[in-house]
């Protein structure tokens, strides 16, 4: 239960995240997170926390929660990329395969990391290139 507890416990503060990018960004970007959030919430990922277990067997409690914490990352991204990417659409955003027309902090034009890196709740770099990776395969797919 300890795992499940993780994973809530994540979830209720990226759902403290979004409601600060909200703020910083406007609620259309983000149209549909707070559905996804309460999706993942109310999801049995029993499967998903013993195979973290089996794959990290041997590996230190605080290793396992860091993987656990990162795997919710990557699943929010999955499940909410391609909702993201319509939004951003209709906000008159394009993607050109290449990145975004919506701009960084420096005035340039992001990528699908530089998107995540600006746009997206804070994260760790490693877990960052791969939620834009996922990002990007939603925009392209």
């Amino acid at each position: 239960m300890k795992n499940l507890e993780i994973i809530r416990e994540k979830l209720s503060g990226v759902r403290d995240d979004f409601n600060l990018l909200i703020k910083e960004n406007g609620e259309k970007m983000y149209e549909g997170i707070f559905e996804k959030i309460d999706e993942l919430e109310k999801y049995d990922w029993e499967e998903e926390i013993n195979d973290v277990l089996e794959d990290f067997e041997g590996e230190d409690e605080d290793y396992i929660n860091c993987v656990l914490i990162d795997m919710v990352d990557r699943v929010l991204m999955r499940v909410f990329g391609k909702k993201l990417f319509n939004n951003l659409k209709e906000l008159g955003y394009k993607y050109d395969g290449e990145g975004w027309n919506i701009k960084d902090k420096y005035g340039k034009e992001v990528t699908c990391y530089g998107f995540v890196w600006d746009y997206w709740y804070d994260l760790d770099t490693c877990v960052r290139e791969m939620v834009s990776d996922i990002f990007e395969d939603c925009c392209e797919g």
